[in-house]
C-alpha cells in the first residue's frame, strides 16, 4: 500500500502595505483621521483668529475709555459731559482691565515656572 499523501494546494495570500491600499478599511481609516486632524487644525486656527481680534477690540475700547477720561480731566469744565457715576464706571473698567492683564502675566509666568 503505497499511499501517497497529497498536500492540498494553498493559495498564497499577499499582504499589501496599509498605506498603499486605499480600498481596505485601514487605509480609509487613515484617510479619515488625517482629514479629521486637518479639520480640527482649521477650527483651532479660526478660533485663534477670533480670540486675537477680540483682544484687539477690547484693547482699543480700553484705550478709548482712557482717552475719554483724560479728556474729561484736561478739558475745561463747561465741555465735560461725564457725571461722577459715569466717570467712576470708566475708571472701574480701565483699572479692572489693567489688574486682569497684570494678573494674567503673573499667572502665565508662574505656570511656565511650574512646567
Amino acid at each position: 500500500m503505497n499511499q501517497q499523501l497529497q498536500q492540498p494546494d494553498l493559495d498564497v495570500i499577499v499582504a499589501e502595505e496599509i498605506g498603499r491600499s486605499k480600498d481596505n478599511s485601514a487605509g480609509l481609516e487613515q484617510d479619515y483621521l488625517a482629514k479629521d486632524e486637518k479639520r480640527k487644525d482649521g477650527f483651532k486656527g479660526h478660533l485663534h483668529r477670533i480670540i486675537i481680534w477680540a483682544m484687539y477690540v477690547a484693547a482699543t475700547l480700553v484705550m478709548v475709555l482712557f482717552l475719554v477720561r483724560f479728556w474729561h480731566f484736561a478739558a475745561p469744565e463747561h465741555i465735560c459731559w461725564l457725571d461722577k457715576d459715569r466717570l467712576h464706571d470708566i475708571e472701574r473698567v480701565i483699572f479692572s482691565s489693567a489688574l486682569a492683564t497684570s494678573l494674567s502675566f503673573y499667572f502665565k509666568n508662574v505656570l511656565k515656572a511650574v512646567k
